[in-house]
């Protein structure tokens, strides 16, 4: 079977190959298990492919990260792609320029608003100090998963604690701060 038959199967095209998002030895894999299992949901195949790029990728070039947006944008199941890209923007090799330049697209801001932020807030998060205007994210995003990062996090102070304390987003969220100002450590 020809390379373009097998990628037409999957509803890839040319472009993902020649951009390295796919690779032959993924393509064969992936027709392997379709043969076997005659498994056609072929968006859940491009995911694995989008998904394999990720994972494998230590550093990606300007090109490959647009040609990466376009294809998920590009994709006929929009949830998919969109997905794709999220998990792109979450990437921890994606520099903070590359992050930038990803999510001031403006089809992004307007279809993935909310995850841009979440992420945008976690990213910050693994840098050595919180600044004042990621804190007040942290609040706003009502979010008890970017809380709890947040209280994990060696450079929080006692007025943030103070403030999870109070109007943390959860029970378990303002728990844990209270818990931790009663620490020796904050007192």
């Amino acid at each position: 079977m020809k390379t373009e038959d097998k990628l037409t199967i999957f509803g890839y095209t040319k472009e993902w190959l020649d951009l390295g998002i796919l690779s032959t030895d993924t393509l064969e894999d992936q027709l392997n298990d379709y043969q076997e299992t005659n498994h056609s949901c072929f968006e859940h195949y491009r995911c694995g492919a989008f998904s394999k790029w990720i994972f494998d990728t230590k550093e990606a070039t300007t090109e490959e990260i647009e040609g990466f947006i376009k294809l998920a944008l590009s994709d006929p199941e929009e949830g998919m792609g969109l997905s794709a890209i999220v998990d792109l923007i979450n990437a921890s090799w994606l520099t903070d320029e590359q992050f930038k330049r990803i999510t001031s697209l403006e089809t992004l801001k307007q279809k993935i608003p909310q995850e841009i932020n979440k992420i945008y807030i976690l990213r910050e998060l693994r840098k050595d100090s919180i600044s004042g205007e990621v804190f007040k994210k942290c609040m706003v995003s009502n979010n008890s998963g970017i809380q709890r990062k947040l209280l994990d996090h060696s450079q929080i102070t006692k007025d943030m604690i103070d403030e999870l304390a109070k109007n943390g987003s959860s029970k378990k969220i303002r728990n844990i701060a209270t818990q931790l100002l009663r620490s020796k450590q904050y007192q």
